[in-house]
């Protein structure tokens, strides 16, 4: 079927093979390439497909890649510019998210490769290296780049992606801290009640109000969790950690910790956020 074909494009890239070796068992292909990219090529004309696809291809030619020194230290330097400051909200702690962590995208090394990257000559090689570098960066984004032979609007395009995900991550850091340090307020908070009311306990000042009130707290958090504004993943979720919730023992230390965190995600501006988010990824 023709979904089952490899899709083709009509613009791709002549490369070099480095080194060729088989992949490790966990990975899903047989065989790990290193290569190296060498120049755009166009696709003009499929010569034969048997026993494997042969091309005949031209070298596209870069419009307004030979415009004047002053322009493109302009661009560059605004790429430049937004790539320094994407690297230090990478390197900031906080940032990296699990699905990153411990990946190339997420160490030092993919920090080293975008540091190489802003030595870049020119504005058009930089701004291709970068798209092959950026996290997210899907595999549609780079073939969009790749297509994009007007190198002032390949720079500016690449130049938004690098200023669009250092805004994501900025986002992320700012969400990240508030949640630890609401996390941490609301566990102060328990241990300072249970001090109490087992100092109450102790000196018989205790009462039968402590059951109501911890039934009417459960009964409001039930019901501002069921009202928020999640989205349908973290209400999912949320709904999950509430049935663990209520199996949990009160006395148990999990009990107050899947508490303080059901409470920090109800406080969470969730409608604020998706509207600063939609808002922000304009490219």
């Amino acid at each position: 079927s023709k979904s089952d074909e490899p899709q083709v494009h009509s613009i791709g890239c002549a490369v070099r093979i480095i080194r060729l070796g088989r992949a490790r068992k966990s990975d899903k292909f047989k065989y790990s390439m290193l290569i190296r990219g060498l120049h755009r090529i166009k696709l003009e004309r499929v010569s034969c497909t048997d026993p494997f696809p042969v091309a005949d291809v031209s070298l596209p030619v870069d419009m307004r890649g030979l415009g004047s020194s002053e322009m493109n230290e302009v661009m560059g330097e605004k790429l430049r510019s937004a790539l320094k400051n994407f690297l230090a909200t990478l390197r900031s702690d906080g940032v990296a998210d699990a699905e990153s962590k411990g990946t190339a995208r997420g160490s030092m090394f993919f920090s080293r490769l975008l540091v190489d990257a802003l030595k870049s000559s020119t504005p058009g090689i930089l701004a291709d290296t970068v798209a092959g570098l950026l996290p997210k960066a899907s595999l549609e984004v780079q073939q969009k780049v790749l297509e994009q032979l007007d190198v002032v609007e390949r720079v500016e395009y690449v130049t938004s992606l690098v200023l669009s995900q250092t805004a994501e991550m900025e986002v992320l850091k700012s969400v990240n801290s508030k949640v630890a340090t609401d996390l941490a307020a609301q566990q102060r908070k328990f241990y300072l009640r249970q001090q109490l009311q087992a100092i109450q306990k102790e000196l018989g000042e205790g009462d039968n109000s402590t059951g109501d009130e911890d039934d009417d707290d459960m009964a409001k958090l039930v019901t501002a969790l069921e009202t928020a504004s999640f989205p349908p993943a973290v209400h999912d979720a949320a709904m999950r950690d509430l049935k663990r919730l209520r199996r949990t023992p009160p006395q148990s230390p999990e009990h107050s910790t899947i508490r303080n965190y059901l409470e920090v995600l109800v406080d969470m501006p969730w409608k604020a956020t998706e509207r600063h988010t939609d808002g922000g990824g304009g490219g």
